[in-house]
């Protein structure tokens, strides 16, 4: 007679979320890019990450406002398909309280891309409406993926004139800081704070040392659902909905911070609104 190996609803959860990680990260990753500055020697390094949203049929980038800062000290390019393409535009950016960016901790900015420029960049993919959450379900129940490109991963050639690219995930769960919240001034409502220590540990394989997340922001957070049991099967579908939009990390409460994609989004809203007024 032979046995089967049982295992824990948690053991078979964890399972599901790696598998669904994978899937959910290769649909997103076509939406998500690295951005790059000059350093001292004007060679391209990489420092942020961007992406690529469609909201009421107007198609929009969207990054970290103090990735954009850069574009103060030199010019800010993203990874086309084939080069470096800069950024150009008028940007919206959020308030820099008391003129200091590290007093902003919703953190982002976004400009409206005309057809020329989404051939520029050759952007073939956008995040639309119908993968964005609605947010509206306690976060301590779901599973949480970053996603975006750490400037440790990426690689410059100045040899060759190369740019190699690659993503990083990070699979966690949010974790409520009142502590970390009040220091900073946060209600918290408008935040997910996914845990993230030095040390992580792979689904099915060893404990290592943590990808610096630096660079990361300005990446997505995806929202990879709940436990229900119903969606543990081996067969059910496995779906992921944009989040937020990943801004900061915090080293000393182990925390990784992304502002929530819908408070992005009425921004963005009220942004075309206004525009809109001021062509009329």
């Amino acid at each position: 007679m032979s046995l089967y190996p049982l295992k824990t609803i948690a053991e078979i959860g964890l399972e599901r979320l790696d598998k669904c990680s994978q899937i959910v990260g290769q649909i997103f990753y076509r939406a998500v890019r690295p951005c790059f500055a000059l350093d001292d020697l004007n060679q391209p390094v990489a420092f942020g990450s961007c992406f690529f949203i469609q909201l009421d049929g107007a198609r929009y980038l969207v990054t970290a406002a103090h990735v954009l800062d850069q574009a103060e000290r030199t010019p800010v390019y993203i990874s086309g398909r084939t080069s470096l393409v800069a950024l150009t535009g008028l940007f919206s950016v959020t308030n820099k309280p008391g003129g200091n960016r590290n007093n902003d901790h919703y953190d982002f900015a976004f400009v409206e891309l005309s057809e020329h420029q989404c051939n520029e960049i050759e952007v073939e993919f956008f995040i639309t409406e119908d993968m964005i959450s609605k947010n509206r379900v306690a976060k301590e129940s779901r599973g949480y993926m970053a996603l975006g490109f750490p400037h440790s991963l990426q690689l410059v050639s100045h040899e060759t004139l190369r740019a190699f690219t690659e993503a990083w995930t990070f699979v966690g769960f949010h974790h409520q800081s009142p502590e970390l919240n009040e220091g900073i001034g946060i209600t918290g409502n408008e935040h997910f704070t996914i845990r993230f220590q030095n040390r992580v540990k792979k689904f099915n394989g060893p404990e290592r040392d943590a990808v610096e997340p630096q660079g990361a922001s300005g990446g997505i957070l995806i929202d990879l659902g709940n436990f229900d049991p119903s969606k543990l099967h081996p067969d059910a579908p496995c779906k992921g909905l944009l989040a937020g939009i990943l801004i900061e990390h915090h080293r000393a409460h182990e925390t990784i911070m992304a502002t929530d994609i819908q408070f992005v989004i009425s921004h963005i809203r009220l942004s075309k609104r206004e525009s809109q007024k001021q062509i009329s």
